[in-house]
């Protein structure tokens, strides 16, 4: 269950595992959990990509995303130099 997610383990770990240029893509975070992955745009928050995640679990991740839609944002520019 994705109850314990902590939003900024989540965008640190995707800062360091990913490197896509940002001009290539928008700014978005993965979301792993066990073998199920999805995908989050930041700018306007929304599944890019659900993955086998259920409809509650998503609408919990799209929550936290909105949450931390900032802080991650900032992370993002700060990474690569937005």
């Amino acid at each position: 269950m994705v109850d314990d997610v902590q939003p900024r383990s989540v965008v640190q770990d995707e800062v360091n595992r990913r490197r896509p240029h940002p001009r290539v893509e928008p700014p978005h975070v993965h979301v792993e959990w066990d073998d199920r992955r999805a995908k989050i745009w930041l700018d306007p928050v929304v599944i890019a990509y659900p993955g086998q995640f259920d409809r509650r679990e998503l609408r919990r991740i799209q929550r936290i995303v909105e949450e931390n839609r900032y802080m991650m944002l900032e992370q993002w520019d700060g990474h690569f130099g937005v």
